[in-house]
């Protein structure tokens, strides 16, 4: 089927085709002849993608990279710290009411912090990553701003970008430019935010472009910091040497000297300067020491624990946690000394011991002379010994002469049966001579000579019995002949006859004595009878 246009929507086509060739046409010229005013993306021009700097920042000091400030108009832009001139923008992100303004994107002030851990307090110099854009091809210029560090900088505040730096890339009629340069020097502070403003100082009204300064990394090298100090503490026996008061010192060895002491504390008090107070514990300043005197007028610091705490800056006004001392010490009460006392080396010594053995002169103080002579041989040596408090202990060792020879243990009579000698020694004095003489034969005997070696000798012997014959014993008990021994045994065999005969033989004993009683009784009636017949005779 063929397709039939007709002419009504012949004009249909003709009228939208017209259209959009006035519209595209009327944009155009009116692209053209606008007054320039220019999108955030392309003034403040940042490296290709939006992605980060492209130079590199070589750090020998402490590198901070300060990240990037939030863009209302571009939220996958990076484009660091950046700044434009004043009226370098106007209207609306992409000419859209509804967007934020352009100036809000890029200020002519921008506010930040740097506060790095291991940042100690001091001056330093500082380099940058720099960026700069402009909206229109251009080549080097001095673009002038301010960068400020807790209010102030070392020397001008004014920096100019006209560094040596480098075309990155040109994005429609804008180039993008980056390099390192120095800032400046600045006095940062540790443990807190370093506060920077950093402003553009160019002025956009009669030159409309973008002329936008960023920062991307910042290098930070210490060109003075305070020399951190060493407490030399007193002495914990309260010797000061040549120190008129008793002190402590801190020595910071600084070449910029000491500027003031910020902090001074005794066992947590405040001390104040020496100058202004008399009497009491006070500080000093000294060329590049602080001393802390601990009890002016007195010699001695009384016992006990103490500590300080001292903070200050040196000579150019410089702090930090370098200029802060904190340290302890005790001081021992004054000991009372001992009276002195003989060491380990008093005593006798014998002959042949030539020199002092391991030990001490005095237990308790100071001999003199400090190194006796030892005696001499028969002779003695003498010292004393000094507590320092004027009381002294005299102290004595002698050695022995030599001795006269003397006779060993093994002297005296042995049996027959002993075959060697016992443990013992030939000369308790002297030597034996011969070294080992002979055992004594049976019966025998052997002699030998003790010598001391200075011409005295002594004679010693030893002898040994003879082989005897056992003695006769002699027979003087009842045991001893067989007649005793047969007849011991008769007289047990009677004994137990009679033993088992005892009835019979008490029966007879008893039968005997009642007829003795009986004639006795007979006897005594026919004695009674003659005497009354005589006495009857009598009568008559």
């Amino acid at each position: 089927m063929a397709l039939v246009i007709t002419k009504k929507v012949r004009t249909i086509l003709l009228i939208v085709l017209t259209v959009l060739v006035v519209g595209a046409g009327g944009f155009l010229i009116w692209r053209v002849t606008q007054e320039e005013s220019v999108a955030p993306q392309d003034s403040e021009a940042a490296p290709a993608g939006d992605v980060g700097p492209k130079s590199q920042l070589t750090c020998e000091g402490i590198l901070v990279d300060l990240g990037h400030a939030v863009h209302p108009c571009c939220t996958e832009c990076r484009y660091g710290q950046w700044v434009c001139g004043t009226n370098c923008m106007t209207g609306h992100c992409d000419n859209d009411p509804n967007q934020p303004l352009r100036e809000d994107s890029c200020p002519n002030t921008r506010n930040f912090t740097i506060n790095q851990e291991n940042l100690v307090e001091g001056i330093y110099s500082i380099k940058g990553l720099i960026g700069r854009g402009h909206y229109v091809t251009q080549g080097q210029t001095n673009e002038n701003f301010s960068l400020t560090i807790n209010g102030g900088r070392i020397g001008d505040k004014v920096i100019s970008t006209n560094l040596n730096t480098e075309k990155i890339y040109t994005e429609g009629v804008g180039d993008y430019w980056e390099g390192v340069g120095p800032l400046g020097e600045f006095l940062l502070s540790e443990g807190i935010a370093n506060t920077v403003i950093m402003s553009h100082e160019y002025d956009c009204t009669t030159t409309p472009t973008a002329e936008s300064v960023h920062l991307y990394k910042l290098c930070l090298e210490q060109v003075n910091v305070c020399n951190k100090g060493t407490a030399i503490l007193p002495d914990p026996k309260n010797e000061y040497g040549t120190l008129e008061d008793p002190v402590l010192t801190i020595q910071t060895d600084d070449v910029d000297g000491i500027g003031e002491v910020t902090t001074a504390k005794l066992n947590g008090e405040d001390i104040p300067s020496c100058q202004s107070q008399d009497g009491a514990s006070c500080y000093n300043i000294s060329g590049t020491n602080i001393h802390i005197s601990v009890a002016p007028g007195l010699q001695e610091i009384p016992a006990g624990e103490y500590s300080i705490e001292v903070a200050w800056t040196d000579g150019k006004g410089i702090g930090g946690s370098n200029c802060t001392t904190q340290a302890s010490f005790e001081v021992a009460a004054a000991e009372i000394a001992a009276d002195p006392a003989c060491g380990t080396l008093v005593g006798s010594y014998s002959h042949d011991t030539t020199d002092w053995p391991d030990g001490t002169f005095c237990l308790i103080g100071d001999s003199e002379p400090p190194n006796p002579d030892f005696p001499s041989m028969g002779g003695s040596t003498t010292w004393t010994c000094s507590n320092g408090e004027g009381t002294e202990v005299s102290c004595t060792a002698t050695r022995g002469d030599v001795d006269d020879p003397a006779c060993g243990s093994l002297v005296g009579n042995y049996s027959s049966d002993t075959t060697g000698w016992p443990t013992g020694t030939f000369c308790s004095i002297g030597d034996p001579e011969p070294p080992n003489p002979e055992f004594p034969s049976q019966g025998g005997s052997t002699t030998w000579t003790c010598s001391n070696g200075e011409g005295t000798d002594v004679s010693c012997s030893a002898t040994r019995g003879n082989i005897t014959q056992a003695p006769t014993v002699p027979q003087t008990g009842i045991f001893d002949t067989v007649l005793g021994r047969v007849s011991v045994g008769v007289s047990f065999i009677f004994l137990g006859g009679l033993v088992s005969q005892y009835s019979k033989f008490n029966y007879l004993l008893n039968s005997i004595s009642e007829r003795h009683q009986f004639r006795s009784e007979i006897k005594k009636q026919r004695k009674a009878k003659r005497r009354r017949e005589k006495l009857e005779e009598n009568f008559d």
